[in-house]
């Protein structure tokens, strides 16, 4: 994913959860790779670490859905 194709997703104004649910698996794992790499520079994206936060419970919900436990993610907001 190009730096461009990042700031395009990470400034869609219908948030990460409702960015991150729609994506496949592959789409969600390069788009956590391209967060990775970003939060990895001397000047990250502010809006990166939220992304990021967000797309990791993301992989986590659907991994323990595999498996067939179901959880709750609540937010402390």
């Amino acid at each position: 994913m190009t730096d461009t194709e990042l700031f395009a997703i990470i400034s869609n104004t219908n948030g990460p959860e409702a960015i991150t649910s729609g994506l496949s698996d592959v789409q969600l794992a390069r788009l956590l790779d391209a967060l990775f790499r970003n939060l990895d520079t001397p000047r990250p994206d502010p809006a990166a670490i939220f992304w990021y936060e967000i797309s990791v419970q993301e992989s986590l919900r659907r991994s323990l859905t595999d498996q067939g436990i179901r959880i709750w993610i609540v937010a402390d907001r």
